[in-house]
């Protein structure tokens, strides 16, 4: 008979503590304040930069002047090599934000630029073509491995421009 007295006390705490809870956390939920599941510290870091040389066309479009700029510092030459391209084209008054470097690849010290279609417009001018090319091929060639750059348009191969074989790889050449 205590057996039973003991297991119907058990039964009934369970049974009261089980609609206590049902109605705290069930029906009572609309009226509990959003708990916070994961919450990140707002530490600000400050981005850490780096300061790059690049060419651009001096006024008279004659020579190519060595300019310094800042750029976050990259993981990767892929990463280095969009933000420079990036630089030029902001520092280059005849060339307008259409031209857009679309993707890179670098192998072995050998820098592939893929340009969208906008890049073959500047290669009808004899001045604008070498300035360009030589502008990004001198500052690309100014980060750490990369010896030559290879133009693509589309992801495919120029066939020509005005004064330069387009499908060949460029060097670094500082007398413009």
């Amino acid at each position: 008979m205590k057996v039973k007295y003991i297991i119907l006390a058990v039964s009934a705490v369970i049974c009261l503590s089980s609609f206590y809870f049902y109605k705290k956390y069930v029906l009572d939920f609309e009226k509990m304040p959003a708990k916070i599941i994961f919450e990140r510290e707002t530490e600000v870091k400050e981005v850490e930069k780096e300061l790059v040389n690049i060419f651009v066309p001096d006024d008279d479009m004659e020579r190519l002047e060595l300019v310094e700029v800042e750029i976050k510092t990259p993981n990767n030459v892929n990463e280095k090599a969009v933000q420079v391209f990036d630089k030029i084209i902001e520092k280059i008054d005849f060339v307008d934000e259409e031209l857009r470097l679309m993707s890179v690849y670098y192998i072995n010290g050998e820098l592939y630029l893929n340009l969208n279609a906008k890049f073959l417009e500047f290669l009808e001018d004899d001045k604008t073509e070498i300035m360009l090319i030589y502008s990004i091929v001198n500052s690309m060639t100014e980060i750490p491995k990369v010896d030559r750059v290879k133009f693509l348009v589309e992801n495919k191969e120029v066939d020509s421009g005005n004064n330069f074989l387009m499908w060949k790889f460029f060097t670094r050449d500082t007398n413009i």
